[in-house]
């Protein structure tokens, strides 16, 4: 059975690079830690098979977007990526840059990047396809082995 497997492998294979392409495009890449721990794997479950995705925890946080009046964004996250980002203003601390940031998202909140719904939108033909294809992989599986359990009966 390991066509429908290989299928679904190469399905899951290439939304994660799907996903990445989606962000590089965006110029959401700051450190690559969100686009490098991008991950798809095929898992069965009781009822079939199913790819699951899997990211940092903040990956939510850059497809839904943050309201205004929610939590703060985490100060050691913000530090970090105005390190990366060199963002100096006025002669502030990273810390003192950092809580001005935190505070204008608490206000303003983050416009949703919607990077996973663009591109498993963008994906649906492919996606179709190949769980047709392995659907259909999957029944030969079956069909041929019925035939070799009856001819090994009779």
């Amino acid at each position: 059975m390991s066509k429908p497997l290989d299928i679904l492998d190469q399905l899951a294979e290439h939304l994660k690079k799907a996903l990445q392409t989606e962000l590089s495009v965006q110029m959401r890449v700051v450190s690559g830690t969100l686009i490098n721990s991008i991950e798809a794997v095929v898992k069965e479950t009781m009822s079939g098979f199913e790819i699951v995705g899997s990211a940092v925890y903040y990956a939510k946080y850059v497809e839904n977007g943050r309201r205004a009046g929610a939590k703060g964004v985490p100060i050691e996250a913000l530090i970090e990526w105005i390190r990366i980002k060199r963002i100096v203003i006025d002669g502030r601390s990273e810390r003192s840059t950092a809580f001005m940031f935190q505070s204008s998202i608490r206000r303003k909140g983050i416009a949703p990047e919607l990077f996973i719904t663009r591109t498993l939108q963008n994906q649906e033909s492919t996606i179709d396809r190949s769980i047709h294809a392995a659907c259909g992989e999957l029944v030969n599986y079956h069909i041929e082995t019925m035939f070799n359990e009856i001819k090994q009966a009779a």
